[in-house]
C-alpha cells in the first residue's frame, strides 16, 4: 500500500500532518470529473489507512474570475465553496 494517494497527473497532492490540499486544473468538463474522481481516490486512500475526512472542515477554492459551476463531493456530500482559507498558518485569498 501506498504511503500517498495514486492520483491522476492532473492534480497535485500535498500532505503534511493532518493537512490534505487537492491542486486541480479545471480547463473543461473532463478535467472537473477527473478532479472528484481523485477526491474520491483520496477518501478510499484514507479508509485504506483507516482514516477518514471531515467533510465539514473540506472546502475548495476557486482562483479564476470568470465563473464555472463547480459542485464538489466527498463521501456523496456536497463540499463547501470558500473565499478565503487559512493553510499552515497563511491565509490565502480567492482573489489573490
Amino acid at each position: 500500500m501506498s504511503n500517498k494517494p495514486d492520483l491522476r497527473d492532473q492534480s497535485n497532492c500535498k500532505l503534511f500532518a493532518d493537512d490534505t490540499n487537492l491542486i486541480g486544473v479545471i480547463r473543461n468538463p473532463l478535467d472537473l470529473t477527473t478532479l472528484q474522481g481523485d477526491i474520491d481516490c483520496l477518501v478510499r486512500w484514507a479508509e485504506d489507512w483507516m482514516m477518514d475526512f471531515n467533510v465539514d472542515k473540506c472546502s475548495y477554492m476557486i482562483f479564476n474570475n470568470k465563473y464555472f459551476d463547480i459542485n464538489l463531493k466527498m463521501n456523496g456530500l456536497d463540499m463547501c465553496k470558500t473565499e478565503k482559507e487559512r493553510d499552515l498558518g497563511i491565509m490565502i485569498s480567492s482573489n489573490l
